[in-house]
């Protein structure tokens, strides 16, 4: 199944930074499964965009967007996986993930 682009998600970003909800915007769509959705909030955390920096959170949401598929969640997941940042390290589950992309 191929995954439709995250379109117009950076303006809406700047748009959310701004008014202050992008945690909870982003956190809403994730938890209904949104693939952008979860690549979003995992880059959140990842980066400390609207919340606290947390790596394990954000290879939580890497791993969540790399299930629905989002091709960006799942190399960045597998990097994780491979180098064990924020996450229990893996490097055979990282390098077939990679190869599955």
């Amino acid at each position: 199944m191929r995954q439709k682009p995250c379109a117009g998600i950076a303006k809406q970003v700047i748009l959310l930074v701004i008014a202050g909800q992008l945690a909870e915007r982003v956190a809403d769509a994730a938890e209904q499964g949104d693939a952008c959705g979860a690549f979003n909030l995992a880059v959140s955390f990842a980066d400390g965009i609207g919340v606290d920096k947390d790596e394990k959170q954000a290879a939580e949401w890497y791993g969540k967007s790399a299930e629905a598929g989002h091709s960006a969640g799942q190399r960045l997941f597998a990097r994780r996986l491979e180098t064990g940042k924020g996450v229990a390290q893996d490097e055979k589950s990282g390098t077939k993930l990679q190869m599955l992309r």
